[in-house]
């Protein structure tokens, strides 16, 4: 009797142990941002876009600003945390599926890759030299060297 409830009390904390382990891995695989910034050149016309264009540049669907110049866009490495989150809260679906959908579209020649910048702060700084470049950083990235067109937050996505 004692080696059955040794047992069973032995079971129950493993059950309750296991629970607590898949819980907290869940609650730590995704990234938590608060907000993403849609950033452009400082000396781009475009004051503002809406969520719908933003997901179209960023699939490759839309390819010029209003002016009609052509759109640059940029992205974080492929192991960057916030590429994932970014693609995930736009689109509903993983960097590495937007980045077969931008494979098929420059494979027809339509449009060019992104420009993979290493880190946020190269990011800002492609984004600055290249008066058409457009990409995305944390919020709390964000300084006078580039213009936010749009705010990717938790009240939008």
């Amino acid at each position: 009797m004692k080696l059955l409830l040794v047992k069973i009390i032995s079971t129950s904390s493993a059950f309750i142990a296991l629970f607590f382990l898949i819980c907290s891995s869940l609650l730590s695989t995704r990234v938590i941002a608060t907000e993403i910034a849609i950033v452009v050149n400082p000396g781009n016309s475009i004051e503002a876009l809406n969520q719908d264009d933003v997901r179209r540049i960023f699939l490759g669907k839309l390819r010029n600003f209003e002016s009609g110049k052509k759109l640059h866009v940029s992205n974080l490495p492929d192991d960057a945390p916030l590429r994932e989150e970014f693609y995930q809260r736009l689109t509903g679906h993983s960097a590495k599926k937007a980045k077969s959908q931008w494979a098929a579209y420059a494979f027809s020649g339509l449009v060019e890759f992104p420009q993979e910048c290493a880190s946020e702060e190269d990011l800002i700084s492609w984004v600055n030299k290249n008066e058409e470049g457009i990409g995305y950083i944390n919020v709390e990235s964000v300084t006078d060297r580039v213009k936010v067109v749009y705010r990717l937050g938790t009240n939008n996505d």
